[in-house]
């Protein structure tokens, strides 16, 4: 498998990637990828021109706070109505959603993991509804195989794989290593994401969990 470097300070783009994929996996083919830089005025004429022809826009990075996120901004300017941003949780606080005309407009973080866990719990089941079906969250329980704890009262979703080989017929999984919304080496295991709710600081070992496959 070739391997791809980032150099020079460039910052290798696997959420296009990801995204892409994610979408003809569903039967949707993505009608324009676009990377543009951090610029107020390119990246409004970018979205005003893909929020003409789309349906559904789905952006990624520079809807946080920081000095140059100016895709929030952007989108304002070209007549996105912000209906939310920000969600308690981790990976993906950042999350914005907004519409204009008859166009929705997801803005995800810029961190591949949490691109990954807002598009699973957000973007994927709005479009099977788009799509004419059911919202068919792939969800389910699982006995987890070990603690965790956590600081925040914050929904957390943790990269996770199932157990095999207990012998019992349930369904159980543990939490990887490496757990950084911009680490990917786990995502080489992970099938699923565990659910530590916004109400527990800590989930004991055999407890029941909820879970979202990918």
């Amino acid at each position: 498998m070739a391997r791809h470097r980032a150099t020079g300070g460039k910052i290798v783009d696997s959420n296009s990637l990801f995204l892409s994929l994610a979408l003809k996996e569903m039967g949707l083919t993505p009608q324009r990828i676009r990377r543009v830089r951090d610029n107020p005025k390119t990246l409004k004429k970018v979205l005003t021109r893909s929020l003409r022809d789309s349906d559904v826009l789905i952006v990624t990075g520079g809807v946080s706070v920081g000095e140059r996120d100016f895709t929030k901004k952007a989108l304002a300017s070209s007549g996105v109505e912000t209906l939310f941003w920000k969600v308690a949780q981790k990976p993906g606080k950042p999350l914005f959603f907004g519409t204009t005309g008859n166009a929705m407009v997801f803005g995800l973080p810029g961190n591949p993991f949490a691109v990954i866990a807002c598009f699973t719990l957000y973007v994927r089941p709005a479009l099977r509804l788009l799509m004419g079906g059911e919202e068919g969250r792939s969800t389910g329980h699982a006995l987890i195989d070990h603690e965790c704890v956590k600081s925040d009262d914050k929904a957390h979703f943790l990269k996770g794989a199932m157990v095999t080989g207990n012998g019992t017929g349930a369904l159980r999984v543990k939490a990887l290593s490496g757990q950084g919304s911009h680490r990917l080496a786990a995502m080489r295991e992970t099938n699923l994401l565990i659910t530590i709710p916004a109400h527990k600081r800590k989930i004991h070992r055999g407890e029941k969990v909820e879970v979202h496959f990918l």
